[in-house]
């Protein structure tokens, strides 16, 4: 008689302690967005849509927990009798479903932001056309730009293509879960020196995820192997993203395959 599959357990006790988080960043981003919407207010002008500025932020909060997932989740679970197995299964479902919940908050409340913006005719006007957080400058140096690819992944505006906006904005927010997994399995396992390997492989990761969605912030890559910028079909940039997010599940599960938990 085969043994029960616990992975649902998993995910909803993890779901859960993890959603509790998510409700206190998003509470704390819409505060912060309430307040710079207010200022936008009394000086008028453009202001970027709660979609638009929650999209950096979000990014790399689900970074932080898929960092404190592993870490912390993994030797908890392991611990109360759960395999590893029935762990990484339980996570991607926690993954997938917390990002795909943010992405849809975001939506909604931008929404409503518009919404309220028209029927009370205020002073400004709403931009959801792009996530300009740092400007591309031509001078910097590679490691500047890097850290730009990290932070700001890429990027299609509502007003663009609202649906391929929210099928690539859930696939940044799965990839950086799962990088920030990948990242905390190398330490957990073989320590400090080799992790440093992780964050060098996940920046390759997503350099070349910035390149195959035609991203100016995969550069740095495009120009050390002597090749322009890629601008391949949507369907195939979408099975590229996926294809790299298979490929460091599938390096998560090998590293934690057999991981012995610390005490």
């Amino acid at each position: 008689m085969s043994k029960k599959a616990v992975y649902p357990k998993v995910a909803f006790d993890m779901g859960a302690i993890q959603a509790g988080w998510t409700i206190w960043f998003l509470g704390i981003i819409t505060i912060i967005h309430i307040v710079k919407a207010i200022v936008s207010i009394k000086m008028g002008g453009n202001h970027e849509g709660f979609f638009v500025s929650s999209f950096v932020s979000s990014n790399i909060y689900m970074f932080i927990i898929g960092i404190i997932g592993l870490y912390a989740f993994l030797p908890f679970f392991v611990k109360n009798g759960v395999t590893r197995k029935d762990y990484f299964i339980g996570s991607i479902f926690v993954g997938i479903g917390l990002s795909v919940s943010i992405v849809l908050y975001s939506l909604v409340l931008s929404g409503i932001e518009t919404a309220v913006i028209k029927m009370a005719n205020l002073p400004i006007n709403i931009d959801n056309s792009g996530a300009d957080v740092f400007s591309k400058d031509e001078d910097d140096i590679l490691i500047a730009k890097i850290v730009k690819m990290i932070v700001v992944s890429p990027f299609v505006g509502l007003e663009d293509n609202w649906f391929l906006s929210l099928i690539l904005t859930s696939l940044n927010l799965i990839s950086s879960y799962v990088m920030g997994g990948f990242i905390a399995a190398g330490y957990y396992r073989y320590g400090w020196i080799a992790g440093f390997g992780f964050i060098g492989m996940s920046i390759l990761l997503m350099i070349i995820w910035d390149l195959i969605w035609g991203s100016e912030l995969g550069e740095p890559l495009a120009s050390l192997l002597g090749v322009g910028s890629f601008d391949f079909p949507t369907i195939v940039s979408i099975l590229g993203s996926v294809a790299i997010i298979s490929l460091v599940l599938w390096m998560i599960r090998r590293v934690t395959r057999r991981v012995v938990i610390k005490l």
